[in-house]
């Protein structure tokens, strides 16, 4: 969740330049995610959606971007205080609410093999694998879930990802991600124009002759 009080970000020590470059790094893959969410979002309307694999590689690839920017906005190594400090004041995010710190998503990207390690080593146990998009949970439920493998899975009216881990089957609400990059966008574009305005940005992007 994006909010007012962000719990750091006194005594930056950052300067301008560093700043803006920080901002203009989030603000970029905040685009890439948009980008990606969106075209997900189309994707799912079409009939016969389940069929179509783009959905799954825009989706996995915003997930993957708000993961980086998570990784910017939110840092447990010291090195890093006064950066995530910086971002979580002047984008306003709130630690203890974003949709961004769930690590739910995150675990899904970088335990993607110990997902089909456990499905293929208990391979007697599922029926089979699942990979649908639905329009809603009633529909959803018509599987017997416990006896098949959640490779992953969309309810559309819920805006809910559902895959599985392990034994367990995990699920992660899209919309309040989507929501909170899109609030972040709007403060990294906010502020990227009011340091580009000031007098002591010296940035320069230097291109090949």
């Amino acid at each position: 969740m994006v909010g007012n009080n962000a719990k750091h970000g006194e005594n930056i020590q950052m300067n301008t330049e560093q700043q803006y470059l920080l901002v203009e790094e989030v603000f970029m893959y905040c685009n890439f995610s948009m980008v990606n969410f969106r075209e997900f979002e189309e994707l799912i309307k079409i009939k016969y959606s389940y069929k179509l694999k783009g959905i799954w590689y825009n989706l996995q690839t915003a997930l993957t971007n708000a993961a980086i920017i998570s990784s910017y906005i939110f840092s447990n190594k010291i090195s890093a205080r006064e950066r995530t400090a910086y971002l979580q004041k002047v984008l306003m995010v709130t630690e203890d609410s974003s949709s961004l710190k769930n690590k739910l998503a995150r675990n899904y990207l970088t335990h993607i093999d110990e997902k089909f390690d456990y499905c293929i080593n208990n391979s007697t146990e599922f029926k089979g694998i699942i990979e649908t998009v639905v329009s809603n949970r009633k529909e959803f439920e018509l599987f017997d879930n416990s006896s098949y493998f959640i490779r992953r899975a969309i309810i559309k009216d819920e805006m809910v990802f559902i895959f599985q881990l392990g034994d367990k089957k995990q699920e992660f609400k899209l919309t309040p991600l989507i929501n909170e990059l899109t609030l972040i966008h709007k403060n990294c574009s906010r502020y990227l124009k009011k340091l580009k305005s000031s007098k002591t940005t010296k940035y320069v992007v230097f291109t090949p002759r």
